[in-house]
């Protein structure tokens, strides 16, 4: 246990016995008591901590990571915490990250954003000691203030964690300040996720030539990603006896076991690879052709490659607008169909992930499933209108002849529920039709008569009941009747069909 004392000439000291029973005395100066308590505890803490050899807390390391130059060697000599080594922030980011041989260059190249944001706001030359809890919130600000995209925050702020646990790993902090310091950018994952329907798919690929066919078609209904595993594929690798092609993974290569991966040969996929494979050039061996492989043979790699300009012109070109994120979102439909007839952990496995990143980031949800749900028949699908919200307005002037279709109306004063209030799916069931039409009575009114005892009704009480109706201005029954006496007919309100 550390204790505080207080000498006779007012000077504050930390008292306690160290792992090896010896009793150590920490010196505060001049300093308030309740500052003295304080530290005090995070002493006991950094005890408890060399004791037991378990995880610092969090407030203690905190604490530690925010130490003067001054307190911090005093503990340190005490073996409490590991000295400060003098090491700048941008030494140990070029030294112990850039250079680990076990991470591809591809991931170098994204760590990079981050190192050139870390190196801009804290500067190369910040000793790395000197990065505090505060400077990593201050970091997340800045991040936040330069309008970049949630994930892309969280993205940052996890790199920069990763980096300075490496530093303590190496010993050359005691605690990571940015172990707190994060951003939560799941609510944005959400808004990207989109569910490309087959029929938007196969209009893109009807007007794309050779290679981008099955480019296209081996992210939809493959579910390869691209370019990395789209590349990759070779016609070996493919055994059509069995039904089944071997994917080559180089993202996940570095990981034992997850070098490839076996998958079926989807049936949506394979006419598609057959086509391929008759249109395929003498002695090709992949099964995308073109310089499309040879292009990632340069410094970056497959970042060389960009696929995202062409693809963004077939969409344009079939008539649609595109979606958040054009080859992701091919590969998570295409996941998405084969959970409605595979088990979640098989599926997973297929497409090389783990169940955990298959529900967050693959497991999307289809107009569809809202329709089963309700338990409708649905029609055959005969026109795209589903898919409105990725066609593109064309305008009318480069089409005068085409018109729009007519739109199902219904007259209000009969019902004031309108097929508007009804989602408008292609394939909408008969069931939302019919409870979107109006609902007619039959002779007699919705309800059975009730006959009711004799009773009279004061023609003055008759009037102030009407006077409403004839203040409105509408055409009151009692009118009717008065107009019928008139003419020397006799009402009857029950002569007419309701």
């Amino acid at each position: 246990m550390a204790s505080v004392s207080k000498s006779a000439n007012g000077l504050i000291r930390i008292l306690f016995t160290n792992t090896n029973g010896i009793r150590e005395t920490i010196s505060l100066g001049r300093v308030p008591k309740k500052m003295a308590e304080r530290i005090c505890v995070h002493i006991e803490s950094l005890l408890a901590h060399k004791i037991t050899n378990q995880p610092l807390d969090k407030a203690t390391a905190d604490w530690v990571s925010e130490l003067d130059q001054s307190l911090r060697s005093k503990i340190a000599k005490r073996g409490l915490i590991k000295e400060a080594h003098v090491l700048s922030l941008g030494d140990f980011l070029n030294d112990f990250v850039l250079t680990r041989k076990s991470v591809q260059n591809s991931t170098k190249e994204v760590w990079n954003q981050t190192i050139r944001e870390l190196t801009a706001f804290f500067g190369a030359k910040k000793l790395l000691s000197d990065i505090s809890v505060g400077d990593a919130r201050n970091f997340k600000d800045h991040l936040l203030s330069k309008k970049l995209a949630p994930t892309t925050v969280e993205k940052r702020l996890g790199f920069a964690r990763q980096f300075f646990n490496s530093a303590v790993d190496h010993g050359f902090l005691d605690a990571n300040p940015f172990r707190g310091v994060a951003h939560s950018g799941s609510g944005a994952i959400k808004n990207r996720q989109k569910y490309i329907p087959a029929a938007i798919v196969k209009d893109i690929i009807n007007i794309a030539d050779r290679d981008w066919k099955i480019i296209i078609a081996l992210c939809r209904f493959g579910g390869l990603r691209c370019p990395t595993e789209v590349l990759s594929l070779q016609w070996k690798d493919i055994n059509w006896d069995k039904h089944e092609m071997t994917v080559l993974s180089p993202k996940t290569a570095r990981y034992s076991g997850k070098e490839s991966r076996v998958i079926p040969i989807f049936k949506e996929l394979r006419p598609f690879l057959i086509e391929a494979k008759e249109n395929a050039l003498p002695g090709q061996t992949h099964v995308v052709g073109g310089n499309f492989l040879q292009k990632s043979k340069g410094d970056k790699k497959w970042r060389n490659i960009n696929l995202r300009k062409p693809f963004q012109s077939l969409i344009t070109k079939a008539g649609y607008s595109s979606w958040p994120k054009l080859f992701h979102n091919l590969r998570a439909s295409c996941e998405t169909d084969q959970l409605d007839s595979s088990p979640l952990h098989v599926v997973a496995e297929w497409f090389g992930h783990s169940i955990e990143v298959a529900k967050t980031h693959y497991a999307l949800m289809k107009d569809i499933h809202f329709l089963k749900a309700a338990g409708c028949t649905l029609e055959p699908q005969s026109s795209l209108e589903e898919f409105r919200p990725y066609q593109l307005q064309v305008n009318a002037a480069q089409n005068p002849t085409q018109q729009a279709p007519a739109q199902p109306s219904v007259n209000r004063k009969e019902n004031a529920l309108s097929l508007k209030s009804v989602p408008t799916y292609a394939g909408v069931c008969k069931t939302m039709q019919n409870a979107a039409k109006p609902v007619k009575a039959e002779e007699g009114g919705f309800e059975p008569p009730v006959e009711f005892p004799p009773h009279s009704i004061s023609s003055a009480a008759q009037s102030a009941a009407l006077s409403p109706l004839r203040m409105a201005g509408e055409e009151s029954i009692l009118g009717e009747e008065v107009g019928l006496r008139q003419s020397g007919q006799t009402a009857n309100p029950h002569s007419q069909a309701n």
